[in-house]
């Protein structure tokens, strides 16, 4: 089993990768992106969830981060597509199967949005017994 990130929204967010020179090689069953480094240190990919997500939005996108320190650049991503959407979930899941983790859910305003949420969300301890899902609600804050 591992953790996984993803987004969630009720409208499709802009895909984001740009491989430098390998082909991509995507394993949704694995949760693994492979295919060598990306420009922007990060990907989001649109796909359908291969489980059951404790979300009433209907699209789904893997995210995916390569490189530490692109925090400001996804931070920027999901402002961007906050123009076009009201609320964007970042998740961070634990994949066991087990589908009725406990979530915890934090609102965050997208003007007070900062690369340490992103950085502290992908780096969560969602290991516990049993896990916990984590999910940040990051909503348009008209800044």
């Amino acid at each position: 089993m591992s953790s996984f990130l993803f987004l969630t929204s009720s409208a499709p967010l802009k895909e984001v990768w740009e491989p430098l020179d390998r082909p991509l090689t995507v394993s949704l069953d694995a949760g693994t992106i492979e295919g060598g480094e990306f420009d922007s240190g990060f990907s989001v990919l649109r796909r359908e969830p291969v489980w059951e997500l404790a979300t009433d939005k209907p699209y789904f996108a893997v995210l995916n981060i390569y490189r530490p320190g692109c925090e400001e650049e996804i931070v920027k991503y999901l402002k961007d597509q906050l123009k076009t959407v009201p609320e964007i979930e970042f998740w961070h899941v634990w994949l066991d199967m087990d589908f009725d983790h406990k979530v915890r859910s934090v609102d965050i305003a997208s003007d007070s949005l900062a690369a340490e949420d992103i950085r502290e969300l992908a780096e969560t301890d969602i290991y516990g017994e049993p896990p916990v899902d984590f999910c940040y609600r990051i909503f348009h804050s008209g800044g």
